[in-house]
């Protein structure tokens, strides 16, 4: 059980990490789409 439990923290531990880029992705995006939109 305490395996499991290990391996499931670091399972989680890779999703955050996937969301953060995901998040980090969009918010890179918008401020591109808002220079050009200045620029």
């Amino acid at each position: 059980m305490y395996v499991d439990r290990e391996r499931e923290r670091e399972g989680g531990r890779e999703r955050e990490r996937e969301e953060h880029y995901i998040v980090l992705f969009i918010l890179s995006s918008l401020f591109n789409t808002i220079l050009i939109i200045f620029s």
